[in-house]
């Protein structure tokens, strides 16, 4: 329940980068390249201002978040390493980088 930040209804399963990707075309259809680069050049602008003010609430509020989300998608191995029971082996396990002569097999003498 607690997903949905925005109306529910809609089906926009990213309701931000839908609007960010909504409001690059219609500055390109309507600026061209300087309706993209322009606000680009200005948002950079004041994050290194805001950084070079207050790197700590830039990294807060503005570094820390992206950094997150990025590590998240770019690495989904580690977000997910809890759940696909990357803990200890257990040690009846084998494990494949031991040689093969550490693997115990049973042969049934009968079947020789």
């Amino acid at each position: 329940m607690g997903q949905y930040r925005f109306a529910p209804s809609t089906g926009v399963r990213q309701p931000v980068t839908v609007g960010l990707t909504v409001a690059a075309v219609v500055l390109y259809a309507k600026h061209g390249w300087s309706g993209l680069v322009v606000p680009l050049v200005l948002a950079s602008a004041v994050s290194a201002l805001w950084r070079w003010r207050d790197e700590a609430s830039w990294w807060r509020w503005c570094a820390g978040p992206l950094l997150g989300r990025f590590r998240q998608v770019a690495r989904p191995a580690r977000a997910a390493a809890g759940a696909l029971g990357s803990g200890p082996r257990p040690a009846d396990r084998a494990c494949l980088s031991e040689p093969a002569d550490h693997i115990r097999t049973r042969v049934d003498p009968a079947r020789r």
